[in-house]
């Protein structure tokens, strides 16, 4: 008995140990890996400043030969403003004037740098020191007054900016209208309709489409703030100087849906911007999801199948008909819109995924596998993770095959796409676990854990 008692024991202790050591390892496994990231962090910062400067020493190199290289002086602009070495930014900019003499767009390749990283005071502290340098250029003044009032919301300052483009070029449509809104903003309506009148006279379908511009963008302002009263009144505002303007329309119907929760008001935008035109498909198209958000399956088709004859390209519309028909369980009316879809934009991921799935669920295996292959081959405008679930689907859809080995593959490469995925490496112990590959399976368990 005492024997008996001694073996158990004996096998408890060995048993701890042995899990002990597999935690142990687990953890200087997990140790190793965060100093290797650490590492590999510092590494790449250090290589991105060195990366910076022979990037600039590139474009330096690049101007010394060919001193009217547009692209090189314009990425050389854009990168000095982001170092806010401004006076270099400056003459980079000088450079590009001379290229394209009266060319508006010079302007919108610079501002790229700024807007994209939202390094606004960068910006305005570059054009502070390029109006120094051409203080009688109008469109300077207006580039100026523009980054203020759009991108600051300093309407004072913007007002002052919009004066000094006034003064040098009275008649200019852009200055004319951009100075009646920062008024009517401020609450002088009598300045600003003065202005507006000048404005309209000069150019009426250009006052209704800046203005109409310029609530429209004030309003995604105000969303963005969570100010959803203020964008509403914004958006009507845009709607009531151009009734054919759809982006407000959209936009309108968007925050009633989704930021008040007033799904009602929400159609009646849909069907008033109808009402204005009938062949509005963004209006239709948006009809379409608003009935689909609130579970209105049959008037929802309706929509989207309006849309599709007004626009037979829209193949987000095909899309949307997919995952109703879907929600309502008529899989081959889905297998269907799906497919048209794909067909139209073969770079449709989520009707890969949708047509995939479904196939997944029919058992309708290489079907399935044909969709999920098609996935892996597009790849993600967002991130490497939309890459790595189509690879985890297609190794889903092989192991249900019982192709092991390919499944594997595919779950390797959704690790490799994303390696803090765990769905992939849970899948691939269970695979090589099924392919009685046990001696990988524990290493895969070890490594993963």
């Amino acid at each position: 008995m005492k024997k008996t008692i001694l073996k158990h024991k004996t096998a408890s202790f060995v048993f701890i140990g042995f899990l002990l050591l597999v935690i142990l390892f687990a953890v200087w496994n997990l140790v190793e890996k965060r100093k290797a990231e650490a590492a590999a962090k510092r590494t790449n910062d250090n290589s991105a400043v060195v990366s910076k400067e022979k990037t600039v020493n590139s474009y330096r190199e690049a101007v010394d030969i060919d001193p009217r290289d547009y692209p090189a002086w314009n990425n050389l602009c854009r990168i000095y403003i982001k170092k806010e070495e401004y006076e270099k930014a400056v003459q980079a900019f000088l450079k590009l004037v001379e290229i394209k003499p009266g060319d508006p767009s010079v302007f919108d390749d610079v501002e790229g740098a700024g807007l994209k990283e939202e390094k606004y005071d960068n910006l305005i502290a570059f054009y502070s020191r390029l109006l120094k340098k051409r203080p009688g250029d109008y469109y300077t003044w207006y580039k100026a007054g523009e980054i203020y009032r759009t991108l600051k919301q300093d309407y004072n300052r913007a007002i002052r900016a919009f004066i000094k483009a006034f003064e040098i070029n009275p008649n200019s449509k852009e200055v004319l209208n951009a100075l009646g809104w920062c008024y009517y903003i401020t609450g002088d309506l009598k300045t600003s309709g003065r202005i507006y009148n000048k404005a309209s006279r000069l150019d009426v379908n250009y006052f209704k489409e800046w203005n109409a511009n310029a609530w429209l963008d004030l309003g995604t302002t105000y969303e963005e703030k969570k100010k959803y009263d203020k964008a509403i009144d914004a958006y009507k505002k845009a709607i009531r100087i151009n009734p054919k303007y759809h982006r407000s329309w959209k936009r309108l119907a968007e925050v009633y849906q989704y930021k008040k929760n007033n799904p009602g008001k929400a159609i009646d935008t849909c069907k008033r911007a109808i009402k204005m035109d009938p062949r509005n498909f963004r209006a239709w198209h948006n009809l379409g999801e608003i009935y689909f958000n609130n579970v209105d399956f049959d008037k929802a088709i309706y929509a989207f199948k309006r849309a599709t004859r007004v626009e037979p390209g829209a193949f987000d519309s095909w899309l949307r008909l997919g995952h109703v028909y879907w929600n309502k369980g008529e899989l081959i009316n889905a297998v269907k819109n799906f497919s048209k879809a794909v067909e139209i934009n073969p770079a449709l991921w989520d009707a890969w995924r949708s047509l995939g799935t479904i196939y997944l669920t029919k058992k309708q295996y290489d079907e399935a596998i044909h969709a999920f292959r098609a996935m892996t081959g597009i790849k993600s405008k967002r991130t490497g993770m939309e890459t790595s679930v189509s690879w985890l689907f297609l190794g889903d859809a092989y192991h249900k095959k019982r192709r092991y080995k390919k499944a594997i593959d595919a779950y390797k490469k959704s690790i490799e796409t994303s390696p803090d995925f765990s769905l992939p490496r849970e899948n691939i112990i269970r695979t090589y676990i099924n392919a009685e590959r046990f001696h990988e399976a524990v290493l895969g368990f070890l490594e993963f854990n």
